[in-house]
């Protein structure tokens, strides 16, 4: 579900349910690179949606994403 785009901003990903998660530049990041600075925004969420949020988590953990102190929910 989750897709990396290098270069683009935002970078669009469309669930079956039609709503669009997002991943955006973010320049308060300092620790990492410039071209590495970003953060993912979520459509609106439910309770419900605890699964597809997991499984966000999981792609972007995959994918290589880190968490630190700068990093928040």
């Amino acid at each position: 579900m989750v897709r990396t785009h290098a270069g683009l901003d935002p970078s669009e990903v469309r669930h079956l349910a039609a709503r669009t998660w997002k991943g955006v530049s973010d320049g308060s990041l300092t620790s990492v690179p410039e071209h590495l600075r970003a953060e993912v925004v979520s459509p609106v969420l439910t309770y419900d949606d605890l699964p597809q949020i997991q499984e966000v988590v999981r792609d972007i953990r995959r994918a290589g994403a880190k968490v630190n102190a700068q990093c928040g929910i």
